[in-house]
């Protein structure tokens, strides 16, 4: 009762104008607080970006990751976007999840052909700046280098600057050459003038005696290594160290000049040269409609366990189809694999042949580095102005050119020749009836010219013809409905015309005059 009177008189505090003015100013502190106090709110929020100066420092080498990030090359997590990706690099044989610290292990030597298991070796050494210290972190997958980097901003407890802190970049990297080997470098930047003490310590007493760790020290003359313990003993010497990260990334990039992006991307630009950048996307195996495109090989991954699952499924997929060559052929021949997968593009004795589905060329996409024989091919689905699709074709320059001949579906006109020339070549898009491939390319030009006279086709369709065709518009149940209504409704008409004039009661069209 108290309550529901002092709702009743709220009206009445509402009325004067001292109340208004408090209420506004309220109203204004709570957006101030909002949107102009996010920073200092950082600072007491767990989830959030760490205040103070290790949370600027930590912002600064997030902005630094900021271009790799938007060209699609790599994903990151910090306080304040965290992600549930899994931060992994592993090669085929062994795996490094840099997040559990953890190390899976294949059981064969044939990647793939074989389950891999988790091992109880922490693969991480840890490094720790010692007394109490304020720290904020953050991580980065980094596709292109097939590595995991680590920033953390040290700040001890009583820093000679306020301004500044400490940063320890570490990366994690499983080597290509190298199936048994993974690296971790740690490169520590001190702005201080006083030196400052850190432990490396290993979590692998138990599983030492079947793992080997060692560590160089670059950019001092002294190095202290705490002794091993439990009857194990580790090397922490190891001469010419950087000599195996240097190995690694020439074997990777050749790796990656492979791919394919979709969406916006490709539309604008069309395939990219094989020396380009790859752009590696989430949404790419949700664009065009073929065995790829289906569940589960399809489906995000958001755990170590379920990215090898994945692998193992994508491997067995690929081989089951026809691709069990290229497979084995290692790296660049499982990721040539899925690019032709991905594209529904096909190998013949005699052609390559590009077989997507036409009612899904609506969406913009490319494929980059198909390797025929000796060249290297980029193939996009483009849009026109008009939302009209086309091929585009780019061949990369070689030291001994070989000759190669396009047509599109039908081959109905002559065989064009390809050249590496920068703007690559345009193919219409036609179906046919029934359903041929949309692109042949080849080397025997003769055999495109014969191919034509081998098809049997019943029509040859531009594509926006057989979409009108194969979705006519509404179904006929629909208008069959709406021609009914506008009968019934004349037809009732009709009736009330015909009662009024010409029933038991109408009244005479004319008076008579008597």
């Amino acid at each position: 009762m108290w309550l529901q009177q002092r709702f009743k008189g709220l009206p009445g505090l509402l009325s004067s104008s001292w109340a208004r003015r408090l209420l506004v100013g309220l109203l204004l502190f709570l957006i101030f607080y909002w949107y102009l106090g996010a920073e200092r709110r950082w600072s007491f929020s767990g989830s959030a970006m760490p205040g103070g100066p290790t949370g600027k420092c930590l912002q600064a080498e997030i902005h630094r990751w900021s271009s790799v990030v938007e060209r699609g090359e790599g994903v990151y997590s910090s306080p304040q976007e965290p992600r549930d990706t899994p931060f992994v690099s592993g090669n085929g044989h062994l795996l490094l999840d840099v997040d559990s610290n953890r190390l899976w292990v294949a059981s064969s030597s044939r990647p793939g052909s074989a389950p891999v298991h988790q091992t109880e070796y922490s693969p991480r050494l840890g490094l720790h700046l010692e007394g109490p210290r304020a720290e904020a972190k953050a991580a980065m997958l980094w596709f292109r280098k097939g590595s995991v980097l680590l920033v953390r901003c040290v700040a001890p407890a009583s820093p000679p600057s306020a301004r500044d802190c400490l940063f320890v970049r570490e990366e994690f990297l499983a080597h290509r050459s190298r199936a048994n080997v993974y690296l971790q470098r740690v490169h520590i930047s001190n702005p201080y003038e006083r030196a400052l003490s850190f432990e490396l310590s290993s979590e692998n007493r138990a599983s030492a005696h079947r793992f080997s760790s060692s560590a160089e020290l670059w950019g001092t003359k002294r190095s202290c290594c705490p002794p091993a313990r439990g009857g194990n003993e580790e090397d922490h010497r190891l001469p010419h160290a950087v000599q195996p990260h240097r190995q690694h990334h020439p074997l990777l990039h050749p790796v990656l000049l492979r791919g394919a992006s979709a969406g916006a991307a490709a539309e604008r630009r069309g395939p990219r040269p094989p020396g380009g950048q790859p752009e590696l996307r989430r949404p790419l195996l949700q664009r065009p409609r073929h065995h790829a495109r289906r569940e589960p090989v399809a489906r995000a991954r958001h755990s170590t366990a379920q990215i090898l699952q994945l692998f193992t499924l994508w491997t067995l997929t690929l081989q089951k189809r026809g691709c069990k060559a290229l497979v084995a052929a290692g790296a660049h021949g499982r990721l040539q694999a899925v690019v032709l997968s991905f594209g529904g593009l096909q190998f013949t004795e005699n052609h390559l042949q590009f077989q997507a589905d036409p009612d899904v060329l609506h969406n913009s996409y490319a494929l980059r580095g198909i390797r025929y024989n000796r060249d290297l091919i980029s193939l996009a689905v483009l849009l026109d102005q008009d939302g009209k699709p086309f091929l585009h074709l780019w061949v990369k320059p070689q030291e001994q050119p070989v000759k190669l001949y396009a047509c599109e579906a039908g081959c109905l006109n002559e065989p064009v020749e390809l050249t590496s020339e920068v703007k690559g070549h345009t193919f219409p898009v036609m179906v046919t009836q029934p359903i041929t491939p949309l692109l042949y390319i080849s080397t025997d030009l003769q055999h495109l010219q014969d191919l034509r006279h081998t098809l049997h086709l019943k029509a040859i369709l531009a594509h926006e013809e057989h979409m009108a065709n194969r979705y006519p518009g509404l179904p006929f149940l629909f208008w069959f409905s709406v021609a009914s209504l506008i009968t019934l409704f004349h037809l009732f008409l009709f009736k009330l015309i015909y009662n009024e004039y010409c029933g038991p009661g109408a009244k005479p069209f004319f008076r008579s005059k008597v």
